[in-house]
């Protein structure tokens, strides 16, 4: 058990490094690599799917909430951490920097990469490192800045794995060995390819898979085991957000506003305004269901909102500028939301504490750089853009740094 809880935590710790972008400076490093790139020999056997205690499937875990839950999480730092494995073979040649997440589920690492001009999907064993199978396909540069890999995090769901290109090329293969099941090309389903690509991950909601496309349809809802189309949306302008789900209904925040959609036909149900410049909607809404309430929020001088829903009428139950979210969802805890706010390439963000039904402001630091965090009850483990690894505690008074380690993750090297 302690192995496993040894990986789980290593894990996470990748998943903080790879859940944002950080500007100009990261593409270059991706030129840079150090060491042998080439990929290594497969497995030369591969076990079959074993199901795991603690798993991260998808872009906000296993609970769509940022948290994971174990208790044997080691606290005192004072002696670092134990590297169990590392690999450099995910990303080769110029401009071939990923933004994706890597997801877990059982005895499967998933991990995305790039080589030249082909994207890669990566198996490794999660307690090892070693690689079980890959996949590939010919994704040919586009003209978005920050490098031609990936940005949106794969899902795992049951015996498969989706993944979608930067511009727009889904696919669905077999989680045990890799094989390719199915793939759609969102262009060709009359989507556009956003200025930074497509950066929004896919999300299954019981048999559907749902994917923002763009111009003639905001979303679509794709047959989860084939690929076929069960229903589109209206038109409009995506965005880079990734859609949920709020008591039985699809919920996305699109270009230009907040949607809810009927999960079995796609008609919009309620749409509430939420304009940004060229539409630059990042961060993922974040559902307070006992409360009614959904949180949006986005940096470029825009704000934070609250939205109750009742009866498909949405209403606004606070806005101001107290928060400003870039790249980095908030997270709600006892009836108060936690957040950087700013942008997150600074490394100097604040880090705010809300009241989740006023907005008011009840503290704010800039302790503990810019960066993702991710709730393991009761701390907060939280990686900045500088590789600094902080354990901390938040309550509506304050907040108390644990542990930190300063430069856990070396930046000037492109490894994982």
């Amino acid at each position: 058990m302690k192995i496993i809880l040894k990986i789980i935590a290593v894990i996470i710790i990748e998943l903080l490094v790879a859940f944002y972008f950080v500007h100009k400076w990261f593409e270059d490093y991706s030129v840079k690599m150090e060491g042998n790139t080439s990929l290594p020999e497969l497995s030369k056997s591969i076990p079959e799917l074993q199901s795991g205690e603690f798993n991260w499937p998808s872009w906000k875990g296993e609970n769509n909430d940022n948290s994971v839950t174990f208790t044997e999480l080691q606290t005192n730092w004072q002696n670092g951490l134990k590297k169990l494995w590392e690999i450099k073979y995910l990303c080769k040649g110029k401009k071939s920097v990923t933004w994706s997440c890597p997801v877990i589920k059982g005895n499967r690492l998933i991990v995305p990469g790039r080589h030249d001009d082909k994207d890669y999907v990566f198996c490794l064993n999660p307690e090892n490192g070693t690689l079980l199978w890959y996949n590939s396909y010919e994704a040919p540069p586009g003209t978005s800045s920050y490098g031609e890999g990936p940005r949106a995090t794969p899902l795992i769901d049951e015996d498969r794995v989706y993944t979608l290109s930067r511009g727009g090329l889904l696919h669905c293969y077999s989680l045990f060995d890799g094989k390719k099941i199915w793939g759609r090309d969102l262009v060709k389903l009359g989507g556009k390819i956003p200025i930074w690509g497509f950066a929004s991950s896919p999300f299954v909601y019981k048999d559907k898979l749902l994917v923002p496309v763009g111009e003639s349809t905001l979303l679509v809802a794709l047959n989860k085991f084939n690929g076929d189309i069960i229903w589109k949306t209206e038109s409009g302008s995506i965005s880079y957000s990734t859609p949920t789900v709020f008591k039985d209904t699809i919920i996305y925040l699109g270009g230009k506003a907040l949607y809810g959609f009927n999960p079995d036909d796609g008609k919009t149900l309620w749409q509430t305004p939420w304009v940004t410049s060229n539409d630059i909607n990042i961060c993922t809404p974040v559902i307070v269901e006992k409360e009614n309430i959904i949180i949006i929020s986005a940096w470029y001088k825009k704000g934070i909102e609250a939205v109750t829903v009742k009866e498909y009428d949405p209403q606004i139950l606070w806005k101001n500028n107290n928060l400003e979210a870039h790249q980095t969802d908030p997270f709600v805890l006892d009836k108060y939301i936690y957040g950087y706010s700013g942008m997150s390439a600074h490394n100097k963000d604040d880090f705010k504490c809300l009241d989740l039904f006023t907005g008011e402001e009840k503290w704010s630091t800039t302790d503990f750089g810019s960066g993702q965090f991710i709730y393991i009850k009761p701390y907060f483990l939280s990686l900045d853009i500088k590789g600094n690894l902080y354990l901390i505690k938040f309550d509506s008074k304050g907040y108390e740094i644990i542990s930190k380690i300063n430069e856990l993750i070396k930046i000037d090297n492109a490894r994982a």
